[in-house]
């Protein structure tokens, strides 16, 4: 049975190394051959010493094997290649951008616009995650966020936004001075990879000119408000159209 699911395991990562082209995931894929190889060894020798021998010097190579790909690709963005989609796919994103936050930044100390954005964020983020979206990344007073991972990511994204402008408003509320949210969403293709310099700095992000429509949409949301793209609105529209007919 072991050797079975390391069977399995080699043909899962030569899989994955096909399409991804990490050394990392070939190491696992030669590693797990030589383990399914030191197993059968030790059950089918009959010199137990010898057996016992093969058995660790297999193992003690599969594991260099895999300490020399983490260590070629210790850059990655937690060695994402294992696990991280890549490629061109459609995601709805949402941009979130706080109007007024460079007059707020004039006017107070580092200190307090510090304590400002991540109070907006503990807002925010929570009602991004609770809708099936991720964090992207956080530029400066924005947050990015996608929803990629259900047909119904563009619904996804509309419900998360409303929720985050609902928290974001009793922020406000409790804080006059602050500046508001504005929030945009759009649905497309965008490209999903690691970025960045081998040097370091890497990180996972999507790309493509739907996240820049995303941002120029959010612009055009009034304050407190979601400013939503015609193809966002058009799917929201066809689902809407498709529950009713049902």
């Amino acid at each position: 049975m072991g050797v079975v699911l390391y069977a399995f395991a080699v043909v899962r990562y030569l899989a994955l190394y096909r399409t991804r082209g990490s050394s990392l995931l070939l190491a696992f894929a030669v590693a797990f051959a030589l383990l399914a190889e030191a197993m059968v060894a030790v059950a089918v020798s009959r010199n137990w010493q010898l057996s016992w021998w093969e058995w660790h010097v297999l193992m003690l190579v599969a594991f260099a094997l895999i300490a020399v790909g983490a260590h070629r690709e210790w850059h990655e963005e937690r060695f994402g290649a294992l696990y991280l989609e890549k490629g061109e796919s459609e995601v709805t994103v949402l941009f979130a951008d706080l109007e007024g936050f460079t007059a707020f930044s004039e006017r107070h100390g580092p200190d307090e616009v510090t304590q400002m954005l991540n109070t907006y964020f503990e807002a925010a983020i929570p009602a991004v995650e609770r809708h099936g979206g991720k964090v992207d990344r956080l530029i400066g007073d924005a947050v990015m966020a996608t929803f990629e991972n259900a047909d119904d990511h563009p619904e996804q994204a509309a419900r998360a936004a409303l929720p985050l402008q609902e928290s974001a408003g009793a922020v406000a509320a409790a804080n006059p001075d602050w500046p508001r949210f504005r929030v945009g969403l759009n649905t497309g293709a965008a490209s999903a990879g690691v970025l960045g310099s081998l040097a370091g700095g890497r990180t996972y992000s999507v790309v493509g000119d739907t996240v820049n429509l995303a941002s120029r949409i959010e612009g055009l949301a009034p304050v407190g408000g979601v400013a939503i793209g015609t193809v966002t609105a058009a799917r929201l529209q066809g689902r809407s159209s498709s529950r009713s007919a049902t």
